[in-house]
């Protein structure tokens, strides 16, 4: 199981602070409803962090420091372009 220390030492500790877990998780991937995009799923925010390790590099792609932020900022079309 993937947990952080925190939740890892409550997890673990004595029956009398147990906590009695139903559900643990964390959505890594959400069935995409677009009828515009050819995969069945997307990937979800929260799940980037576990996966990106796996992702090769034509999955990823890398921004500058700030460039990301100067492209949503700029008053032309809002649209980002990809070299």
């Amino acid at each position: 199981m993937l947990l952080n220390r925190g939740l890892h030492e409550l997890m673990n500790t004595k029956k009398k602070y147990k906590l009695n877990v139903v559900n643990i998780g964390l959505r890594i991937f959400q069935k995409n409803r677009d009828n515009k995009s050819e995969g069945g799923y997307r990937l979800l925010q929260e799940g980037l962090e576990v996966l990106l390790p796996y992702m090769d590099d034509r999955r990823q792609v890398k921004f500058e420091s700030g460039a990301f932020f100067k492209a949503l900022n700029e008053p032309k079309d809002k649209m980002l372009t990809f070299k």
